[in-house]
């Protein structure tokens, strides 16, 4: 994990995405970008979230399968 990125600026850039998700419902990408967010910040249960979200908008992403597959092997970790 890097930790030179701020807990401020990652709290900063996930209300960013909020709002472009909320602008934008249908954008698979700005799903699968908050749920990299999430993992960066360890939210393991809201990375799932997104990256399901995104999933279900994008059904042919494998990349997001393998994400969502990684963000609950480490809930299952804790």
């Amino acid at each position: 994990v890097n930790n030179t990125i701020s807990p401020v600026f990652l709290k900063n850039e996930e209300e960013r995405l909020i709002i472009e998700i909320a602008k934008n419902p249908k954008d698979p990408n700005l799903y699968e970008s908050l749920g990299d967010l999430y993992v960066e910040m360890s939210s393991f249960i809201d990375a799932k979230e997104s990256y399901e979200a995104a999933i279900e908008l994008n059904l042919q992403n494998e990349s997001l399968k393998q994400k969502l597959s990684k963000s609950l092997e480490k809930l299952t970790q804790k």
